[in-house]
């Protein structure tokens, strides 16, 4: 059963989850910052420029829902990502997964771990059973290995604004049947 409080900041190994609607205005800056980097933004389906102004409404927006959830993620104190979690469906446990490292983080390996760590935030704190439609675009070659090795599996590829993504989908059975970090 999916369970996700927004005052609680999350804590899975040296990683720590806060959420976007308890995020300092420093905080705020930081994220809209990453989300309009162009290392960031070219693989997403909306690759537009976010003013600060839409940015900061959509994370007042987030107060008042309950089929979306986003964190500012920490690694030892330090901001490194953001995670979140749409189109969550309480009947099936499922959700669908969102997430990206900091510009800084690119090309580092930390993706590798993040990625675990992150998928057992979602399956054994929150409650999430299945984690559906997390969208790699064709081309972003990391993305997809890292969430083919974590236990998703390519369900269906379409087409949007001219770009190719491929839908991964996975379990938690499947995420668990997988061999851990240690």
């Amino acid at each position: 059963m999916i369970k996700i409080d927004r005052e609680i900041i999350y804590t899975v190994n040296e990683y720590s989850y806060k959420n976007y609607v308890v995020l300092t205005e420093e905080e705020k800056k930081l994220v809209w910052q990453w989300r309009n980097h162009p290392e960031i933004r070219k693989w997403m389906t909306n690759s537009d420029i976010i003013p600060l102004e839409s940015h900061l409404a959509f994370i007042e927006g987030l107060k008042n829902r309950t089929d979306a959830y986003y964190w500012l993620v920490f690694k030892e104190k330090r901001p490194i990502a953001t995670l979140n979690f749409t189109h969550i469906d309480y009947n099936d446990n499922s959700g669908m997964p969102g997430l990206y490292l900091s510009p800084d983080e690119l090309n580092t390996g930390e993706g590798f771990t993040f990625h675990y760590y992150y998928k057992e935030l979602a399956f054994h704190q929150l409650g999430f059973e299945a984690l559906k439609g997390g969208y790699v675009e064709v081309g972003n070659t990391r993305a997809f290995v890292m969430g083919s090795f974590w236990g998703g599996a390519p369900v269906s590829y379409f087409e949007e604004n001219g770009k190719g993504y491929l839908e991964l989908c996975g379990t938690k059975e499947e995420y668990d049947a997988v061999d851990k970090i240690s």
